[in-house]
């Protein structure tokens, strides 16, 4: 689905529009850039692909690029995020700077936006400012469905199998959810209740959880 219709769909203004982008802002994350990315896109070759946790872009600017090296140009990707940081980004010391407070209020929104321009890739994404659960509310009313749907918001037990259980509905009959950081032990014990509640079957690949619909 090309960007332009979802927008429509939202009655929503393009938020690059008018964007100035932010200086000195390096594209950087945790895992976004590994070879599943791009492995799963040329499987699914998708039409919408929904990301839950989008931090500073480096996993969506993977997806993004690769569907365009595949020549999906049309494939529109769906960030869903607060960009307020996780639970971990407000305890440790080394993550708290990324935030960048401004009156106790993270700004960092902004090196997400400026990383999307600079990689190229402003043309397919998608903002949806929102918590995770009220996202996944919102894209349901249009009764969307993605054949890609990449969870990395909270981590979280809880969180983690609410985010699966939201994003279930969204996800295309043989379409692929997935995620990382498995060995987390928060994360893999919500993904195996996840699967044996819905009955479903999931893989691991090195760091990485996959289920198929």
């Amino acid at each position: 689905m090309k960007k332009n219709e979802l927008l429509k769909m939202f009655d929503w203004k393009d938020p690059f529009d008018g964007f100035v982008t932010v200086p000195e802002t390096k594209l950087f994350g945790w895992n976004g850039d590994r070879q599943i990315f791009p492995a799963l896109i040329q499987q699914l070759k998708p039409s919408l692909i929904i990301e839950v946790g989008s931090w500073m872009g480096l996993s969506a600017a993977n997806m993004a690029a690769s569907c365009k090296a595949l020549g999906l140009n049309d494939t529109a990707v769906v960030c869903v995020d607060t960009w307020l940081g996780s639970k971990e980004h407000w305890r440790d010391p080394n993550l708290v700077g990324h935030l960048e407070l401004q009156n106790g209020y993270p700004t960092f929104y902004r090196r997400f936006m400026t990383n999307m321009v600079q990689a190229g890739v402003s043309d397919v994404i998608v903002p949806v400012p929102m918590p995770s659960q009220i996202g996944a509310s919102y894209l349901k009313d249009f009764k969307l469905q993605a054949e890609l749907i990449y969870i990395d918001g909270s981590h979280e037990e809880k969180d983690v199998y609410d985010d699966l259980t939201a994003y279930w509905d969204l996800l295309h009959p043989g379409g692929v959810v997935f995620g990382d950081d498995f060995p987390w032990e928060s994360v893999a014990n919500a993904v195996k209740a996840f699967c044996a509640e819905k009955g479903c079957v999931y893989t691991v690949h090195e760091i990485n959880w996959i289920i198929r619909k």
